[in-house]
Parts: structure tokens; sequence; C-alpha cells
């Protein structure tokens, strides 16, 4: 079911460990949101399990790199056999990677009592010391209520006085009641039972009802680069490493301040996406790039008018 990547090295008594579930589009982008929790966290020794389904890890040498610009962090990878999630439902931009977070669970308990786990198209941009006191022992997880609650309550079926819809993209897990819940095998009962608008989400709402401690939506701040929030999480599917987001330059200097500065942002064929990247690149002191990119603006332009 599992074949475990280490990188060999251990760091004693981590302050927090920290999990993410991908496959291979998205691995690039876990290392940015990685790089960007390190920069502003150095304080704190953190591990990080990467589970993917992914046997080849390409650019595996990034994270590398990291740990070796940190000595206070450790990168694990995990290669999960994805075949136990084949029948699950996929729809719109989802496809059968929303469901490898249900084996981090069944994996870390032999270790550990409690990770968060975290969303692969997020942005940290603060410290993270205050999960560390948050008290969970009577609850599943610790997460944020969904910016549409009620909406998807209604779509699930649970009633409208219950304590709230979360996101499941941050999740600080209690490992020991995840598992009291059976929550692996009820999930995998209830995922067949309905077709459901965000069926990895929606089901664990269901499992977790009234059992989730609500946090402040700094954690999981959506949509927007607003200061003083923790995580900054970009839904949807247009990502940050698209040309067409609307408010991605805070990911962008991230981006290209990390190992990974070399990937090229997703292109856009209209011409408004081109001249807002020509903005970015000039504000950001890349004035090659913006004048080349003023220019393909300039000429979509011309193409529409």
């Amino acid at each position: 079911m599992l074949e475990q990547i280490s990188s060999q090295r251990s760091i004693h008594h981590p302050s927090i460990d920290i999990a993410f579930a991908v496959d291979g589009q998205y691995l690039n982008y876990c290392g940015v949101t990685i790089y960007s929790i390190i920069k502003n966290n150095s304080h704190m020794n953190i591990r990080f399990h990467v589970f993917t389904s992914d046997k080849d890890i390409i650019g595996k040498e990034k994270f590398t790199d990291l740990e070796k610009s940190y000595p206070n962090i450790s990168i694990d990878f995990y290669i999960l056999n994805k075949d136990i999630y084949k029948r699950c439902q996929v729809k719109q931009h989802f496809n059968d990677a929303i469901y490898y977070r249900l084996s981090i669970v069944e994996i870390l308990s032999k270790t550990l009592d409690s990770v968060l786990y975290l969303d692969a198209d997020i942005l940290c941009t603060g410290k993270i010391d205050e999960l560390l006191t948050i008290d969970i022992s009577r609850y599943c997880i610790a997460t944020v209520k969904d910016i549409k609650s009620e909406e998807c309550l209604k779509n699930i079926g649970l009633d409208l006085n219950n304590t709230g819809y979360f996101d499941s993209g941050v999740m600080l897990i209690n490992i020991r009641n995840w598992q009291k819940e059976n929550t692996f095998k009820q999930f995998m009962q209830l995922i067949y039972k309905d077709d459901y608008k965000y069926p990895d989400q929606d089901v664990l709402n269901i499992i977790f009802n009234n059992k989730v401690l609500f946090l402040n939506n700094k954690f999981n701040y959506v949509n927007a680069e607003d200061e003083g929030k923790v995580f900054i999480h970009y839904t949807g599917a247009v990502k940050p490493w698209h040309l067409a987001h609307d408010f991605n330059i805070n990911y962008i200097k991230y981006l290209w301040a990390s190992p990974w500065a070399d990937l090229n942002l997703k292109p856009s064929l209209g011409y408004k996406p081109a001249r807002k990247y020509a903005r970015i690149l000039w504000k950001t002191h890349h004035p090659i790039g913006a004048i080349k990119w003023f220019f393909i603006y300039l000429l979509r332009k011309s193409k529409v008018s």
C-alpha cells in the first residue's frame, strides 16, 4: 500500500508535523507552500510529510536543497497506491488526488497523535505558533468554517443549526479521535451513496458533524491576499500559478524566491492577464520580462479590437 522515501534526517522533538497529499501535478506547488511556511517560521522545528502517487518524484533535489538550507526542517515522502480510490467520484477540476489525504492518518498513526494537514494551493504568510496551543482533545479536527457554510449544509442534508460546514483544505487533526470515528471506513461507505458537489469535503463534514473546533479564518483565508492572515487558500479551478488569477502577486513573490523559481506561470490566451503579468513583473523588478509581456498584451488586444 505504501512506500516511504525518507530524507534520512531526523529532527529531535519537532514543534509540529505538517502533511500534504498531492499528485505529480501539484508536487512543485507543494514545495512552494513548504517554502513559505519555513520562511515565516524559521524559529520552529518542522517535519513535513508529503504523500504522493507519483513514483518518480521529479525535482526531489529541490526539496533536498531546502533541507540543507534549513537544518531545523525535514521532508519525508510516502508513495501511495492510489488504486483504493480509483472508484471514488471525481468532478470539475477535482481528480482522485483529493482522496489521498485519507491515507495520512492511517499511516502516521503509528508514530503521531496529531498532524496539520494542508492543501498544496495554500501560501503561508504568518507564524503558526498559535496552532501549538490549541486544545483539540475533545474534537476530531480543528479547522475553518467555509464561507458558503449554509449553502453547503443544505447540499448534504445537514441541519442548518449545525455548528457549521468546514473547508477541509486546512485541518489540525486529532489522530486518535479520527480513528475512533472509523473515519476511513465511514468515508468509503458514504462516498458512493450520493452525488456530492465537493466529494471529499462533503463526506468529511457528514462524518465530523458537530465534532469540529472552528478556528479564526486567518488560518484558511480564501481568495484574498490580506495582511495579518496565516494561510491564504487559493480555491477554485484557477490557481495562483495561472496568469489569469486575480490576486496572486504575493504568491508569485514567494514562488520566485523559492527553489521553484524556474516554474513558468500557466499561460492564458486573454490580453488582460498579459497586462496584469507585465505589471507584476515591473513591480517585482523584472523590467525585461515586463516589457516583453506588455508587448504581448498590446498584440493580443489589437487582435480583439
